[in-house]
């Protein structure tokens, strides 16, 4: 893929809706027996495939899931000390529909689940063939990065 260098940051390891708890304004994070040091945007991927997993089990249009994908990422972005690099968003969204959507929805045979493995699995090929998390950006997977590792480095030497 071409990553000159992955951003390592405490990550939750098994981040999806289940694990917020919320009341009101404050929002507490459970089931912390995975924390670790990692990439975070595999827990960006792991929450954006659980939107859509949701999304799509409540009968919301994958459209309408897009639009609340796009708001949070586009938030997570003015949020973070870092610029995503959302071609390594989308692989691990595309990850996520596979390892944690898809098997888990195998394994554990929960039909709802299992009826939508289609189209979990055809949004892990959209993004792995172009398409990308956030509305108008072209993630560069299928093509190489050089623009993203661009981005990236330049990002690096500004915080230096």
């Amino acid at each position: 893929m071409g990553w000159s260098e992955t951003l390592t940051t405490p990550i939750h390891h098994d981040l999806k809706m289940r694990n917020f708890l919320i009341d009101g304004e404050r929002i507490t994070l459970i089931d912390m027996d995975c924390v670790c040091l990692g990439d975070p945007f595999s827990d960006l991927g792991s929450l954006i495939a659980n939107f859509y997993l949701n999304g799509i089990r409540a009968g919301c249009h994958q459209d309408r899931i897009r639009e609340a994908v796009d708001v949070f990422c586009r938030t997570y972005a003015e949020c973070v000390p870092w610029s995503p690099s959302w071609p390594q968003v989308d692989w691990h969204t595309a990850a996520a529909f596979i390892h944690e959507v898809t098997r888990r929805s195998i394994r554990q045979l929960d039909g709802q689940r299992v009826t939508h493995i289609r189209e979990y699995l055809d949004l892990c090929e959209r993004l792995l063939s172009g398409e990308s998390v956030i509305s108008n950006e072209r993630n560069s997977l299928h093509h190489g990065s050089k623009q993203d590792v661009a981005r990236k480095a330049s990002d690096v030497q500004n915080v230096s």
